[in-house]
């Protein structure tokens, strides 16, 4: 995975301070280039009963016509700097789709995952996280330790995977608002 994507993504988590729970933003970016349109967001906000919702979006345009959408959202709880991923959705529109999603109850110690393809049941344990919640656990990390490795348990549709993130380099860039300290990150 080239380490720019990440980068983004924990742009956006950058609202959160030392172990305090997440905060609601929204991030919105464009291109545009021989008549194609790229969109693409990223949200994190609070659900009525407490819980937060981070939801990732991008669509695709050509001349005008929609060619593809992604939407990623995954729900879940924060208590004390610990995240519990609740539901997991990933929807694929356009010229290809494909769809998942994970539940996940926690009382019972159980997961259930589905996609286009099947339905498969887990146990899971404490820490445990979806292919989205892992980034809000990243951000937090990187923000309350000195290392420069993290290695997260994921919940990836038929599959339990471990997931190691580096730190490959500091960066500073220089933006519009001033100078932002960055990192860029490997897995």
């Amino acid at each position: 995975m080239k380490p720019w994507p990440l980068l983004l993504l924990c742009l956006g988590l950058s609202t959160l301070a030392q172990g305090s729970e997440p905060r609601p933003f929204d991030a919105r970016y464009q291109a545009k280039a021989l008549g194609m349109t790229a969109a693409a967001s990223r949200r994190q906000s609070l659900t009525d009963d407490g819980n937060f919702l981070l939801e990732n979006r991008i669509s695709l345009t050509i001349l005008g016509a929609n060619v593809g959408t992604v939407v990623e959202t995954s729900e879940f709880h924060w208590q004390e700097g610990d995240i519990q991923p609740l539901h997991y959705r990933y929807d694929q529109s356009g010229i290809s789709s494909s769809r998942e999603a994970i539940d996940f109850d926690w009382t019972q110690g159980r997961a259930h995952s589905s996609n286009d393809d099947g339905s498969w049941d887990f146990d899971i344990s404490s820490g445990m996280l979806d292919k989205l919640s892992y980034s809000v656990r990243l951000a937090e990390d990187l923000q309350q330790t000195d290392q420069t490795e993290f290695h997260y348990t994921v919940l990836d549709e038929d599959d339990i995977k471990e997931h190691v993130y580096r730190i490959s380099a500091e960066e500073v860039l220089d933006t519009r608002l001033g100078k932002l300290n960055t990192v860029k990150i490997e897995r």
